[in-house]
């Protein structure tokens, strides 16, 4: 379940949720934060291998030449 789950699934404001709880937030949070890294370290992990090439050339085709490194 992701952020987004948690706040439909409680029906309540997203500071509530952020407030209330707080443990459990940065928790998932730093999950959801770690998906949103590196996203080439993490497409072998997708069930579905005709997904999975299609990213593989979509990142292919938005790098280019370019290195992308952490000192954007």
């Amino acid at each position: 379940m992701n952020i987004k789950d948690y706040v439909k699934l409680f029906n309540k404001p997203f500071e509530i949720i952020k407030s209330d709880y707080e443990t459990e937030f940065s928790l998932l949070y730093e999950e959801e934060k770690e998906w949103l890294g590196n996203l080439e370290n993490k497409i072998h992990l997708l069930k579905n291998k005709k997904d999975e090439i299609i990213i593989k050339k979509v990142i292919e085709h938005h790098k280019g030449d370019y290195v992308f490194t952490h000192n954007i």
